[in-house]
């Protein structure tokens, strides 16, 4: 679900493209410019030379926010509790310690809330594992991260049994 129409992602320096099974495929539009850069926690921010984006995991699918033009990403000054990556044209800052149950930092092991891969398309592919409490960011996500400038984001739906619940009138 796109809360902008994709011209307004494209002034702020990327193609978005949304697919048929729910995912978003991310293009950077401006060759020259070298870093690219995406926050990873709960949800996802991504930045370019022009604005960023926030892309939230919602019940219905990814919910990708107004993009905010002018604003430049900040080089997080702490490495303690974040896992830093640079891939291609992409810097990852990947925030591993929240907790589960709200968005307190907490003492965790990297590979206790993400799983780090790579793909044979030479893809970079972090997967968030655990399923918070908090509704909205419930639904774990996958960040294919390409070093060329392209990304795509998509859900990792956990399976909730639902039980349907009815009134016996008297």
């Amino acid at each position: 679900m796109l809360e902008a129409p994709l011209e307004e992602y494209l002034r702020c320096g990327f193609i978005l493209t949304p697919d048929t099974d729910g995912s978003i495929d991310i293009q950077a539009t401006e060759a020259e410019y070298k870093e690219l850069a995406i926050s990873c926690s709960l949800n996802l921010s991504v930045w370019g030379q022009k604005g960023n984006f926030i892309v939230d995991p919602d019940e219905d699918g990814l919910l990708i926010h107004i993009p905010i033009y002018g604003q430049q990403f900040t080089r997080p000054t702490s490495s303690s509790n974040r896992k830093i990556i640079t891939h291609g044209r992409w810097f990852i800052d990947i925030l591993y310690t929240l907790d589960e149950s709200s968005t307190e930092i907490v003492d965790r092991q990297f590979d206790d809330s993400f799983k780090l891969s790579k793909g044979s398309d030479g893809a970079l592919i972090l997967k968030r594992k655990f399923v918070h409490d908090l509704y909205q960011y419930r639904w774990p996500y996958v960040l294919n991260c390409y070093p060329n400038g392209r990304a795509t984001i998509s859900l990792k739906r956990p399976i909730f049994f639902r039980g349907i619940f009815r009134r016996h009138l008297l």
